[in-house]
Formats: C-alpha cells, structure tokens, sequence
C-alpha cells in the first residue's frame, strides 16, 4: 500500500489532477497528468506496477489516508478536486448517484410517471420505497429530500448500515 509521505514525492494534486512530479518512467513526463480514464469512468494511476484510483490517492495525499470508500460530490469521476471527494460507506455513496438514468426531471428520487404525474420513489438496503404520485414537481421534490432524510435518521436511530 502507497503512503502519503510516497504519493507526495510522486504528485502534486493540481485542480483535481494528479500531476507526476518525477518520472519513473521513460514515457512519463515531469509536470504532465498521471493516469487514464478507465472503461469506468475513473483515473487510474499505475504506481510501482499497481493500479490506484486516482481520486484515492488525491484524498490520501491530502488527508493522509485512504479510505475504502470515496463519493465524489458533484457525481464527476474525473473531478477529482480534494474539496470534491468525501469518506462514505457503500450505501452512502450510492446514495449520491442518480436513480433513474434516464431522469428527465433533473430531480434526485423524482421521475415523471407515465400518468403524466411526478413519482417519488428510491431504494435503501435493496428495498423500494414508493412515496405517492404527485402533480406538482416542487412538491415531488420535497417529498423526496424529506422522506429521504427520514429514512436515513431513522436507520441512524436504529443503527441500520
């Protein structure tokens, strides 16, 4: 595992970029962008023969250490600005991605049902939760930030993961 004192003496963290500070290879260049896009949408740095993900290393390099687990704040895989990244469980970072992909609303845990209403449901723990129908959009949103937030307390209160 790669310390921070080591990902210092590699990397300068440059807005939200990895940039090589020495060249430990003859195609790596000093002052050019460490890592590639992955098929999943995330930098990847190869480190001593070993494949790191980017936005790990920027959070070890600022907070001195790396946790399992990373949610980028803004969704973007490649921002990696340390002001951008926070520690999380699983279940918290998945939280963070949108439910529907295909979302139109633009509105976490809100889609336009084909009544032509706006429906609030979401997952936790692998279970649906449905929360009605709903004809106005800004009342869907409440409803969703509100009944999110409720059930996220009461999983705290119980000590659900």
């Amino acid at each position: 595992m790669i310390t921070q004192e080591y990902a210092k003496q590699l990397f300068d963290c440059v807005d939200g970029h990895l940039v090589w500070k020495v060249s430990k290879a003859k195609r790596i260049k000093v002052g050019s962008k460490a890592g590639t896009i992955g098929k999943d949408g995330y930098v990847r740095v190869f480190v001593d023969g070993k494949s790191y993900l980017a936005h790990k290393l920027v959070y070890l390099i600022e907070h001195g250490y790396m946790p399992s687990e990373i949610d980028h704040i803004d969704r973007t895989k490649t921002n990696n600005d340390a002001g951008n990244l926070r520690p999380c469980t699983r279940s918290e970072n998945a939280i963070n991605r949108s439910l529907f992909v295909n979302n139109k609303t633009g509105i976490k845990n809100v889609h336009k049902h084909s009544s032509g209403k706006y429906e609030v449901s979401f997952r936790r723990n692998s279970k649906s939760i449905y929360c009605g129908l709903f004809d106005d959009l800004e009342l869907a949103e409440l409803v969703a930030i509100e009944a999110v937030h409720k059930v996220d307390s009461l999983k705290t209160q119980l000590g659900v993961k």
